[in-house]
Formats: C-alpha cells, structure tokens, sequence
C-alpha cells in the first residue's frame, strides 16, 4: 500500500483542480435557480448543507474506517460518487 502514495497524491490534486471548477459552477447555479430577493437565503441553506454534509461525512467516514479499516472507507467513500451520477442520468 505504501507504495501508492503517488496515486493518492495524484487524485488529491486531481480533486482539488476539478472543485475549483465546480464550486463557482454551483454558485452560478443557484443565482440563476432562485429569484433575486431569494439568493441570500438561497446561499444561506447552500453554505449550511455543504458544511453540514462535510461535518457528518467526516463522522461517517472517521467511524467506518475505525470500525472496518481505511481500505472499506476509500471503497464507501468511491462508491458515493456514482449515487449522485445514477440521479444525474435519470434528469436526461
């Protein structure tokens, strides 16, 4: 395992440089879904699902690898990335 750090570094950065995509891309979203008088209120309960969503994946993950190990919460964690795209595919 200690021989693919690379490839959690390469991922990590990967990650990064895609949010920077998408984190303006999400905001423009949400100024364009709501009316004018709604966006503070729109960000608002934007700002808090993110954080909430951070805070208990954390939890969920820092339990998950306590209780099974690292390698059960990467595969969890890899896995929650297909649910969104499955919601996705049923928009269009």
């Amino acid at each position: 395992m200690t021989g693919q750090v690379w490839l959690f570094y390469l991922l990590t950065v990967a990650q990064f440089a895609l949010s920077a995509l998408f984190t303006p891309a999400r905001s423009a979203v949400v100024a364009m879904v709501v009316e004018r008088r709604e966006l503070v209120t729109a960000n608002a309960l934007d700002s808090f699902t993110w954080s909430t969503m951070l805070a208990l994946g954390a939890l969920l993950g820092g339990i998950v690898a306590a209780v099974f190990g690292a390698e059960t919460a990467f595969v969890l964690d890899a896995l929650t990335f297909c649910f969104p795209r499955g919601l996705l595919v049923g928009l269009f």
